[in-house]
């Protein structure tokens, strides 16, 4: 029984204590110290199923306190209703805020004399921060409705901020992108210049994943609608952008970490995944249906999973896979964080595009310290290379010069020899004079000193045996000899005497 009305009790506190939650929920009081607040929790909503219902006859219709999600709903006309009581004794111009990336119809009113009034309409499809000012004079207690027809899933981030305190926070997040992007430009220019220098398509990846990681956040602060307006052919530049990343992430993983020479089919299941990713973007376009757009979107974040995984893989091989996987991990676990609850009407976690920065800062500190690792390690392995080439050279020049020595070596037996011969020749031509040889027997006499046979001399000369015999016996016959052998030895002898006479002289 005590445990019973223990019970009876927690339970009773608890309700009283979530109606008070409730009546907070529904009624939000402004005075004049009031700044800023997020009411998106604070709002009462109407689901209009058949897209039927009107101002007129909205106000008899019950509205509950938000979900924690609309998994799975889109293309859906939400209304809802928020109570504003203005307790402060002078009037408050306010202005409320929106942040919107998920509809294309939005109509607010104020119920002004027991009539819903029309206070704004949302003509500027293309305009992502909408600010509606508004003012509640003292004492003020008054009903707004907001008519939201949702083209993607539920998402409806507002706030209600004071009118100077609105302008500051404008300043402030200029500020704040402005040093974002200035960061960004910053990093982007030094990898130009390191591809300038070095024609290393590593840091041309990188640009184009920073480009496009840049361009995507730059889309969703509306960047692109305040450069061109309201066009149309910023509707679907998102697409472009998330098509784009994915080749990224393929062209820069694959550079920084070599992945194609250790997973040679991984590239096929990429391209395969970006192919599809199109197709179903594409289909997005022709029918509208969030479904479409937001499988494309998960799609990219399936294809960094995958290259985040392979660069785990890689952690040991690859110095800079350990890189890869921290500014991966960081982008993905932020990029799940944010896409997945406004893509899929899930429970809105608080994460908005500034943590989606932060991701993107981090991921750039990451890489930004990965450039210089980078450009160190090209560098030491330059100079390795450059000591292999000194030594080959080195070496190359060592032949040279020994090449250089041994034809000049050459060189000089050459010309030694030539000297020798030039010396033989006169002396046998002055043998031949002493002995009164005729020319041919000269010619043949000195092919009989080179131990040549008559068949020999005969090709030689081109003559016949006969006549070499002829020529033969003259020369013994003036040298009176009467073989071969004794030829040599007259010449010879002729040659000692020779010298002897040119050491007395």
């Amino acid at each position: 029984m005590i445990k019973k009305e223990i019970f009876i009790k927690a339970s009773t506190i608890l309700f009283w204590l979530f109606s008070l939650n409730l009546c907070s929920q529904n009624n939000i009081v402004v005075s004049t110290e009031f700044k800023e607040l997020e009411i998106g929790k604070s709002l009462f909503y109407l689901e209009d199923v058949e897209n039927t219902m009107t101002p007129e006859v909205i106000e008899n219709k019950e509205f509950s306190p938000l979900p924690s999600s609309f998994t799975g709903k889109q293309s859906v006309k939400i209304w809802y209703r928020l109570k504003l009581t203005n307790t402060s004794l002078k009037e408050l111009r306010l202005v409320c805020r929106i942040h919107t990336i998920s509809f294309n119809y939005l109509k607010l009113y104020k119920k002004e004399k027991g009539v819903l009034k029309e206070i704004f309409k949302y003509t500027e499809l293309q305009n992502k921060n909408i600010e509606i000012p508004f003012s509640m004079i003292a004492g003020e207690e008054s009903t707004f409705y907001a008519e939201v027809f949702f083209r993607k899933s539920i998402y409806f981030p507002i706030k209600i901020a004071e009118v100077d305190q609105n302008a500051n926070t404008n300043i402030k997040l200029n500020i704040l992108l402005g040093l974002f992007y200035g960061f960004a430009i910053i990093v982007f220019l030094i990898n130009i210049l390191f591809y300038i220098n070095t024609k290393n398509l590593f840091f041309l990846f990188y640009c184009f994943l920073l480009l496009s990681t840049t361009l995507i956040l730059f889309e969703l602060d509306n960047g692109f609608y305040v450069l061109f307006g309201n066009s149309s052919y910023i509707k679907h530049i998102d697409l472009c952008l998330h098509i784009s990343l994915a080749i990224a992430v393929l062209l820069f993983t694959g550079k920084a970490i070599l992945i194609n020479t250790y997973y040679s089919k991984l590239k096929y299941i990429g391209i395969g995944l970006i192919i599809t990713n199109i197709v179903f973007y594409v289909l997005y376009v022709i029918t509208d249906e969030l479904f479409w757009y937001s499988t494309g979107t998960s799609i990219n974040i399936v294809i960094l999973l995958i290259y985040g995984i392979a660069a785990i893989t890689l952690f040991k091989k690859e110095s800079y896979a350990r890189f890869l996987v921290i500014g991966y991990s960081v982008f993905l676990v932020f990029s799940l964080l944010y896409d997945f609850p406004v893509q899929y009407g899930m429970l809105d976690i608080g994460i908005t595009e500034w943590l989606l920065k932060i991701g993107a800062l981090l991921e750039m500190i990451v890489f930004l310290y990965a450039i210089s690792y980078r450009h160190k390690k090209v560098e030491a392995e330059k100079e390795i290379i450059n000591e292999k080439l000194q030594k080959q050279l080195e070496s190359q020049k060592l032949i040279r010069l020994e090449n250089e020595e041994f034809r000049i070596e050459l060189k000089e037996i050459k010309e030694d020899q030539k000297k020798k011969d030039l010396q033989g020749k006169r002396m046998y031509l002055e043998f031949s004079k002493k002995y009164e040889l005729t020319p041919r027997e000269s010619d043949i006499g000195e092919l009989l000193l080179k131990g040549y046979s008559n068949k020999e001399i005969a090709g030689h000369l081109e003559i016949k045996i006969t006549t070499i015999k002829h020529h033969t016996t003259s020369i013994f016959v003036k040298l009176d000899i009467v073989k071969r052998a004794d030829f040599l030895n007259v010449y010879m002898g002729f040659k000692r005497n020779k010298a002897v006479l040119l050491e007395k002289q």
